[in-house]
């Protein structure tokens, strides 16, 4: 199920991750912090996601685990629809190392799982200020 809430906020944030629970949290979180968000539990709807609305998703928060692929392979095929998305993987199985994509492709950056919302948030803001 895809879950949308794009309102007044600038920037949007496409939230990725099969723990529905999970997504929800970091939804209602970063809704209240003004950013618009897109939701989705499979790396197939995310794609879709991406391919539907091209440059206007401009982060990608995903969990590197995902059903039947993964966050890496779902930021590439991601790629060919907005050049300019940068992405947040989080996980609590892998470390940064094996998340990264090369500098052609992506400016990564990674959180580990659990973590608190307050520092997703100063993440996000980060990232999407061009503070990384």
């Amino acid at each position: 199920m895809v879950k949308m809430r794009l309102g007044k906020a600038s920037r949007t944030i496409l939230v990725v991750d099969d723990d529905s629970r999970l997504r929800r949290v970091i939804r209602q979180c970063l809704d209240s912090e003004g950013y618009a968000t897109l939701e989705a539990g499979n790396p197939q709807t995310a794609a879709g996601i991406c391919r539907k609305h091209r440059e206007s998703v401009d982060l990608l928060l995903t969990d590197v685990a995902l059903p039947g692929s993964n966050g890496k392979e779902l930021a590439r095929r991601v790629l060919p629809y907005n050049a300019n998305i940068k992405v947040l993987f989080m996980s609590g199985y892998v470390d940064v190392a094996n998340v990264q994509l090369s500098p052609e492709e992506f400016r990564c950056q990674f959180i580990q799982k659990p973590f608190r919302l307050a520092e997703l948030v100063k993440k996000v803001r980060q990232i999407l200020s061009n503070k990384m």
